[in-house]
């Protein structure tokens, strides 16, 4: 992957080209723009008062509902155009947001600490992604993506702007993320968008079958991404 430097340019001064090493995750060659799909996300803190309590687990599971029938849409409109392979991968995220036993741990994570829905959320998918990142199987450990991709969702519900809505994909951008997400790989299938870099490892992951289903040419493993490039830069 090669690119601009993102030092600010000064009159006469040449700009110099930055290679940037991965992993390939699926082979193919895209000359386009960075849109960079993964800014961190500022986590409320927020303290619910006790009265409040019930309608802040409410707003986290009317949050899910509007998620899961975003879901739904998405696997709807990828039948037609998708292998038997990736609506098996839908369906298992379908199955992950439809865990209960995951909601009912922040919803009393809600009651128990008078914390806000965002905070809980954030603390339980937390400890769930920390116990697949500590497993020996490269699969397994490719799980706590999944539970990243579903948490940042539903964050995303909860401020009432899902995903993507802010800034849409552009068929000439290269999408740069510090995560391999599946969400992320719908949308710039969707989009036609021209590939996928990433500093993730979890080669192994859904998302990583799908980029490959969709011939779309990405690249994980390129340490310090997000920091070396900008929105924008030509990347090839």
């Amino acid at each position: 992957m090669t690119a601009p430097s993102n030092h600010p340019e000064t009159p006469g001064r040449t700009v110099h080209e930055v290679v940037l090493h991965g992993t390939s995750i699926c082979p193919g060659i895209a000359i386009g723009q960075i849109h960079v799909v993964d800014v961190d996300v500022s986590i409320p803190q927020n303290r619910v008062d006790a009265g409040r309590i019930a309608s802040e687990q409410e707003r986290y599971t009317q949050a899910v509902e509007a998620a899961k029938q975003h879901l739904r849409n998405h696997v709807e409109s990828m039948h037609t155009d998708s292998s038997l392979e990736a609506q098996a991968i839908f369906e298992i995220h379908q199955a992950i947001l439809a865990d209960e036993s995951f909601h009912d741990l922040v919803r009393n994570c809600i009651g128990q600490q008078g914390m806000c829905a965002e905070f809980c959320l954030d603390q339980e998918a937390q400890t769930v992604i920390t116990q697949f990142n500590n497993m020996r199987d490269p699969y397994l450990q490719s799980r706590g993506e999944d539970i990243r991709d579903m948490a940042q969702n539903l964050l995303a519900f909860l401020s009432g702007e899902p995903r993507g809505h802010q800034h849409p994909i552009q068929p000439t951008d290269i999408l740069v993320s510090r995560h391999l997400h599946s969400s992320e790989v719908i949308r710039i299938h969707q989009a036609k968008g021209l590939g996928f870099a990433c500093e993730s490892s979890a080669l192994s992951s859904h998302a990583a079958i799908l980029l490959k289903g969709f011939g779309i040419p990405a690249i994980g493993k390129i340490a310090t991404l997000l920091e070396r490039v900008d929105e924008g830069t030509p990347v090839i």
